[in-house]
């Protein structure tokens, strides 16, 4: 299981990215309302400050054209990071195997 569990979690990770930035206050509703995300982004408020800090996983085929949209939104200092793994919640052996099972057919189309 243990191996599943990791070889799955590389899978997801694959072509996924996490985009880091700092907003300001008056700007958070906008830039927040383009965000993609896998369930909802995490949003932290900065010490002392007006802003907050703002993270969330993307595609990576979405960055080049996103990045520029969520600067004219207000984001600023942008950091985009690379993912590993994402570790499923709660996934059985035989979902696993599944998700292991689409992905190999999903490359394979690519490929051919």
């Amino acid at each position: 299981m243990a191996i599943e569990t990791m070889l799955s979690a590389v899978i997801r990770a694959r072509g996924k990215v996490l985009l880091k930035m700092n907003v300001p206050e008056n700007k958070i509703l906008d830039v927040i309302a383009m965000l993609p995300s896998m369930k909802n982004p995490t949003i932290s408020k900065l010490y002392n400050s007006v802003y907050y800090a703002v993270e969330t996983v993307v595609d990576r085929s979405q960055v080049n054209l996103l990045v520029p949209q969520l600067k004219k939104a207000g984001a600023e200092d942008i950091l985009e990071l690379a993912i590993s793994k994402i570790v499923p919640q709660d996934l059985n052996a035989q979902n696993h195997l599944q998700l292991i099972e689409r992905q190999f057919i999903n490359d394979r189309k690519i490929i051919s």
